[in-house]
């Protein structure tokens, strides 16, 4: 059974939509109705649905509005724009701010349902898609872990993720806050401080050691990162 706001100023719309409904209770349940974008956030914290059916034009705060607000709050909710208004630019709206469909009144029976199901097998498609990239991003934490002594290419964690350079890297990012190149240099940098805090390691010996190509790129590295050279830090350690 799925949970179910409907928002609209107007109360003609919602007796239609709860009459729809009514004649789909083994899949859903109105938990509650709104008149505006204020009512509708307020209603959604205290009942956090699974579909919210919402009208773009409403008093106060819009329709709009209080969709990106849910969306913040309630990410796995199916949120949908039900509107008169085609216009191109509410359509751009919704797409900006990742809503889950755009329907037109007078949107037919068949057509709110389908809409519907089709959110919901996208979310789970989705889901699962989440929990595998987050699977396969382990795999590239744990070859770089192992391997970040290494020469490592973008083309060769993204055979090992099995997803294109371009899919890993935007993901990476979203979930570690790091670049891939940002991510494999502070693990090696990490080790640099290691090693010239703890050996007797020329700083020439520690560069190589630790994946770089040369002195002069983990010199630049070492102080965009740690703020200070690997000789300054190798003297700080010491005393």
């Amino acid at each position: 059974m799925l949970n179910v706001i409907i928002a609209d100023d107007e109360i003609i719309e919602i007796e239609y939509l709860k009459k729809m409904f009514q004649r789909h209770l083994e899949e859903f349940q109105i938990v509650g109705t709104a008149l505006n974008g204020e009512e509708l956030v307020e209603l959604a914290e205290q009942t956090e649905p699974d579909v919210v059916i919402l009208d773009i034009c409403m008093p106060g705060k819009s329709g709009l509005e209080a969709a990106r607000e849910l969306k913040l709050r309630f990410p796995d909710t199916c949120i949908i724009l039900n509107t008169a208004f085609a216009e191109f630019e509410f359509a751009r709206k919704a797409i900006d701010y990742q809503l889950d469909a755009y329907l037109l009144k007078p949107a037919s029976e068949e057509m709110i349902v389908d809409t519907i199901k089709n959110c919901l097998k996208k979310k789970k498609r989705e889901e699962k898609k989440k929990k595998t990239g987050n699977q396969n991003l382990e795999c590239v934490l744990t070859y770089i872990e192992t391997h970040y002594k290494e020469s490592i290419s973008l083309k060769e964690l993204s055979d090992i993720a099995h997803f294109s350079p371009t899919y890993l890297s935007r993901m990476f990012h979203q979930e570690t806050g790091y670049t891939l190149c940002n991510y494999i240099n502070r693990k090696r940098i990490e080790n640099a401080k290691q090693m010239l805090s703890e050996t007797a390691y020329s700083i020439q010996e520690i560069a190589v050691d630790c994946g770089f190509i040369n002195i002069s790129h983990f010199n630049r590295v070492f102080k965009n990162l740690v703020g200070k050279s690997p000789m300054e830090y190798k003297k700080g350690s010491e005393n």
